[in-house]
């Protein structure tokens, strides 16, 4: 029996069944015409009569354009794509990662073709390799739109490095018709100006990779999250925000909080900190910080806000060249308050991931005077990017807590640098080892 007759006796259903198999294998950014279903309606006539009357298999629109010359083909094939995925909802992908000037106005181009069918897009992803900085008119197709059945948004300039990314950073009108679904916002490089109608309702929130913003801007980028929000996951870039303003950010709702802070003065992280008022938080996650800032964190007498709740506190560093504080004569606070309400009643876990003065850290973590965190459990440590970090001192700090603290050591997390104890344990501690690159990749600011 040949491979024509065969095909020619499977039930439609069958054909729709393999080709739906075949999707299960596919990425997410996986060329679409590369993608199966593109690639199986041209296998023979069969499979195309069946294939292209199956909606289901066409509503994954994604588009990757590495060259301009592919551009032409690459819309005809999206085309073809929107009109077979009718009238099912879409989800819709768009790469353009041809920085080239004659690359201009390809993402406005492609949007307006989809504003006809755009009460069909359930999930939009757009990523642009750019460094222009007038890149908001790109989104001029999806200003005045209404996006009824809308869930999921994730905009991003995206680059290999930060010095290859705009110098500032585009405030972006989007949907002001309403999208009133709306539950995942993602953008990098962009945020939304004006404050959308629609920012109540999401319960993710991420804006990251803002960069510099203009005179003024700070202002409206924090208007943002300064409205009613039913937030749960916040990650929020403040590395530019040079204005802290008097009222707090209030979001009764959000559980996991992250931000991006900059490298400033001594009493920095403690304005970042009182800046949210955030009762039901549990994990709160600090991305570019450096040792003496936690310091001066330590020695804070008291808090304007109240974590009740917060389980779990981060301190992560994840850019390279790694900071110089320790050679460049920066002077390490000395904590004077002890007061015995620690900052965060519930905290069991810390992390600090290529931290300076981390062996100033431990003294105090796990001082005799007052240890911070009573109830602390867990301490994941990693400086695994760099030996010159002084990872030796840190070692012997671990050496001489474990064994000479008065106080109970939670379980240690260790970076293979750092781990020492033999077989895992010594002295009764937990020790385990663990990669921290998963964690660090998650708050890089720049796509690989």
């Amino acid at each position: 029996m040949s491979s024509a007759t065969t095909i020619q006796s499977l039930p439609n259903e069958l054909l729709i069944a393999i080709a739906a198999a075949a999707q299960l294998g596919c990425g997410v950014n996986e060329p679409i015409n590369s993608r199966p279903e593109w690639i199986l309606s041209h296998f023979c006539r069969r499979f195309r009569h069946v294939i292209i009357a199956a909606p289901a298999l066409w509503s994954n629109l994604s588009i990757c354009l590495n060259h301009v010359q592919q551009r032409e083909r690459l819309e005809e094939i999206f085309k073809l794509f929107l009109r077979r995925s009718i009238p099912l909802n879409v989800a819709v992908s768009l790469r353009i990662l041809s920085p080239a000037a004659d690359a201009t106005n390809v993402l406005a181009d492609w949007l307006s073709q989809i504003v006809p069918e755009f009460n069909r897009v359930q999930s939009l992803s757009v990523a642009l390799e750019s460094n222009r900085d007038d890149l908001a008119g790109e989104f001029v197709p999806l200003c005045h739109l209404a996006a009824p059945n809308l869930l999921h948004v994730d905009i991003a300039i995206i680059s290999t490095s930060r010095s290859s990314l705009p110098t500032r950073r585009c405030p972006v009108e989007l949907f002001s018709f309403g999208a009133p679904k709306l539950s995942s916002v993602r953008m990098r490089g962009f945020f939304p100006f004006p404050t959308p109608t629609w920012i109540s309702s999401p319960t993710r929130l991420e804006l990251d990779n803002v960069g510099r913003l203009l005179d003024g801007d700070d202002i409206h980028y924090l208007s943002i999250v300064m409205q009613p929000l039913a937030l749960v996951y916040l990650r929020l870039d403040l590395s530019e925000v040079l204005f802290v303003p008097a009222d707090q950010i209030r979001i009764p709702s959000l559980k996991f909080l992250s931000v991006t802070v900059d490298d400033g003065d001594g009493q920095y992280l403690q304005k970042i900190v009182n800046l949210f008022d955030c009762t039901a938080l549990t994990e709160f996650t600090f991305v570019g910080t450096h040792g003496d800032q936690i310091m001066w964190l330590l020695d804070m007498p008291y808090l304007r806000s109240s974590y009740p709740l917060l389980h779990t506190l981060s301190f992560i560093n994840t850019e390279q060249p790694r900071c110089h504080c320790a050679s460049s004569g920066i002077v390490v606070p000395t904590r004077t308050h002890f007061s015995e309400i620690p900052l965060f009643p519930a905290l069991s876990s810390l992390v600090l991931i290529n931290q300076c003065f981390t062996s100033y850290l431990l003294r105090e973590i796990f001082s005799t005077r007052a240890m911070p965190w009573p109830c602390l459990k867990m301490l994941t440590l990693s400086l695994e990017f760099s030996l010159e970090y002084g990872s030796g001192d840190v070692r012997r700090t671990l050496r001489d807590t474990i064994r000479h603290s008065s106080q109970t050591i939670p379980k240690l997390r260790l970076c293979r640098t750092l781990f020492f104890l033999a077989e895992g344990q010594e002295g009764g501690v937990d020790v385990e080892v663990f990669d921290p690159e998963e964690t660090v990749k998650r708050f890089r600011v720049v796509d690989d």
